[in-house]
């Protein structure tokens, strides 16, 4: 996960128009695929099902390390720095910042 991304879980969502059972089948595949969403979590951190349920009821937002803490992600992404980016201004012929494009 990057440095400086953030990570949202939520219930599933959708929008929907029709009859009242075009609407109920609407809300049944919200609920079906918010437990399946919910049983990827568990399955990849250990946690039930239902603690992630109410994790994504609650609209649960998580930094890179809150992430990897809980097993959402693998590791925090190291930005590569450039050979450049890394020798001393001093060591440049021009050592204005260099315009990119």
């Amino acid at each position: 996960m990057a440095p400086a991304a953030t990570l949202m879980i939520h219930e599933a969502m959708t929008s929907a128009a029709g009859t009242a059972a075009d609407l109920r089948k609407a809300a049944a595949t919200c609920e079906f695929m918010s437990a399946t969403i919910a049983n990827v979590y568990s399955w990849r951190s250990g946690r039930s099902a239902e603690t992630w349920r109410e994790l994504m009821a609650e609209e649960t937002w998580f930094s890179p390390a809150e992430a990897v803490s809980a097993k959402l992600a693998d590791r925090v992404l190291t930005p590569a720095v450039s050979a450049s980016a890394r020798m001393p201004a001093a060591g440049r012929r021009d050592s204005r910042p260099r315009r990119m494009g």
